[in-house]
């Protein structure tokens, strides 16, 4: 008998389904905030390029006295600009990087919580626990769907069992009887000292009774559990069945 443990072995780093929903979260995140400093670092640019050319000769006299040319004021200040949007742009998308991240973390764990669900009920399962259901009550998306056709997926599978139950059931009642018939019979016949060939014979015709019962309950609990297999479902083909058959064997 093959045994299937659905419990991967542990390792140091596993790539599971909500690390990479994060991971591709925080890509995307820190992407739209790379595109919108460069934005904004060639819309600040183009401004400062743009801005009206000062005549030569023109200074301009800073607040500790120094007097520079406009032309170098004006490279200054972009500079500055310039250095000022980098440093904070940077600081802006590491902000971004790390709450995006632990958020896409968290949502993505609240998310993907009713699937931990359905693995941690798949493991506990056996053949006394096959009651337990998910029993998803979240949004109607496609966790609530898996959930759902898990839920009904067990209870295909309970049927199946109570099935095999009652079948094994009713076949060891009913060939008890037959059983217990002729191992009598035989035990009888063999303990008499003075059984003759026609002790023998009666012996033999018996167990033969005896083992025809047996097939024909063997055959009756097979019927029975293939009608009760299709019980619930449409039949894959009808056939016509003649009643006095089973009423004769019944009689």
């Amino acid at each position: 008998m093959t045994v299937y443990d659905a419990r991967s072995p542990r390792r140091w780093f596993r790539p599971t389904l909500r690390l990479r929903l994060t991971l591709l979260s925080g890509v995307l995140l820190v992407g739209g905030a790379v595109l919108l400093v460069i934005l904004a670092w060639l819309l600040v640019d183009d401004a400062l390029n743009s801005a009206a050319d000062l005549r030569p000769g023109t200074t301009v006299t800073r607040a500790d006295g120094t007097t520079i040319t406009a032309q170098a004021w004006q490279h200054d200040l972009a500079a500055s600009f310039r250095s000022h949007l980098l440093i904070n742009g940077v600081l802006a998308v590491f902000v971004v990087c790390v709450v995006g991240v632990a958020a896409s973390y968290v949502i993505a764990g609240r998310a993907l919580r009713p699937l931990q669900q359905v693995t941690t009920t798949a493991q506990h399962l056996t053949g006394e626990t096959l009651d337990q259901r998910i029993r998803y009550v979240g949004a109607d998306d496609e966790v609530a769907e898996l959930a759902a056709t898990f839920d009904a997926m067990l209870d295909r599978i309970s049927t199946t069992f109570e099935t095999q139950k009652r079948f094994v059931a009713n076949a060891s009642h009913e060939l008890r009887t037959p059983l217990a018939v002729m191992r009598t019979e035989v035990d009888v016949t063999l303990a008499d000292p003075d059984a003759d060939l026609a002790e023998f014979r009666r012996m033999a015709k018996v167990v033969r009774d005896g083992s025809e019962r047996a097939n024909a309950l063997v055959d009756a609990l097979l019927v029975l559990a293939r009608s009760e297999a299709q019980a619930g479902r449409r039949l894959s083909r009808k056939i016509l069945a003649d009643l006095s058959n089973g009423v004769t064997a019944a009689l």
